[in-house]
């Protein structure tokens, strides 16, 4: 006696319905892989362009007047413009308020109020030693990517909140050493 009888059912259209199933969750799982490796590219960019807003900022010796003739000392703000405005990677760092910039004495304490830096340590014992440069995304402008691209956000479903943030510290260089 067979109490389970054989019935015979065709099974035609199964893979369809199964891959209708399956397709989704390897959509998403696509998706997933692609923003984890963009995000993971964002994040080095951010780092190199830290590294070499810093290198840059460390590297000015001096700044020079009208006629090129050493001032001996440079602006704050002469500093400022020449690290913001020489580093920029198209869709990640296009901005200059992404940039935060502070001047740091031997023992890493933040200096404020110095309008002309000080490079001279013989001179000066309250010279800056270090320049930090912290490079956050997303920055705000129309070449600035989302951190979630529309393709995967159909009708903002998800919130942007991803914020990503690279910081380096340089010792500067340029001392004026009589």
């Amino acid at each position: 006696m067979n109490f389970f009888p054989v019935i015979n059912r065709s099974t035609k259209g199964s893979a369809f319905t199964e891959m209708i199933v399956i397709l989704p969750f390897v959509i998403m799982l696509m998706g997933a892989i692609f923003e984890v490796s963009r995000i993971y590219y964002l994040q080095n960019n951010l780092e190199y362009g830290a590294r070499e807003a810093a290198r840059i900022g460390a590297s000015v010796k001096e700044g020079v007047d009208a006629n090129f003739m050493s001032k001996n000392t440079i602006s704050r703000t002469e500093i400022e413009n020449l690290i913001k405005n020489s580093v920029r990677i198209m869709g990640v760092i296009e901005e200059p308020g992404q940039f935060t910039i502070k001047y740091l004495n031997p023992a890493g304490n933040e200096v404020r109020g110095v309008q002309d830096l000080p490079f001279d340590r013989q001179n000066n014992p309250g010279s800056i030693d270090f320049v930090q440069v912290e490079i956050t995304y997303p920055g705000a402008g129309a070449g600035v990517s989302t951190p979630i691209p529309i393709v995967f956000n159909p009708g903002n479903i998800f919130q942007s909140n991803i914020t990503l943030m690279a910081k380096a510290i340089f010792q500067i260089e340029g001392r004026l050493e009589r």
